[in-house]
C-alpha cells in the first residue's frame, strides 16, 4: 500500500499524512531492530552475534584464524583489528566498522 503513495505528487493531504506516519514507523523500527544500541563496545557487540548466532570461542577463532585470538578479543585483552573486524562483518553480514572503536 506505502509504495502506491510513495514518490507522487497528487496526493490529498490524509494520503501525505499516511505517507509521513508510515515513513516515521519504518524509520523507528529499522533504527531499534538493525541499529547496534549507542553505548555497545564492539567486543559486546560480538558477544551478541555470536549468541545469536549459535558461536562459540572456537569457531570464532576459525573465522578470524586463531582462536587464541578469539578468546583475547572476547576477555577484552585485545582490540579487534580493520582485519578482523572485515572478516566478523563478512561472516555476520554486518558493517565492519561496528566492530571498531574510535575512541
Amino acid at each position: 500500500m506505502y509504495a502506491r503513495f510513495a514518490g507522487r505528487d497528487d496526493l490529498s493531504t490524509g494520503e501525505n499524512d499516511y505517507v509521513d506516519a508510515l515513513t516515521h514507523f519504518i524509520e523507528a523500527y529499522e533504527q531499534r531492530k538493525f541499529s547496534p544500541p549507542a553505548r555497545s563496545s564492539p567486543r559486546v557487540l560480538l558477544a551478541d552475534l555470536m549468541q545469536m548466532h549459535g558461536l562459540n570461542v572456537t569457531k570464532l577463532g576459525q573465522i578470524i584464524g586463531s582462536r587464541g585470538m578469539a578468546s583475547d578479543i572476547l576477555a577484552g585483552k585485545r582490540a579487534i583489528s580493520v582485519n578482523i573486524a572485515g572478516k566478523l562483518g563478512e561472516h555476520f553480514a554486518v558493517a565492519p566498522h561496528i566492530f571498531i572503536r574510535f575512541d
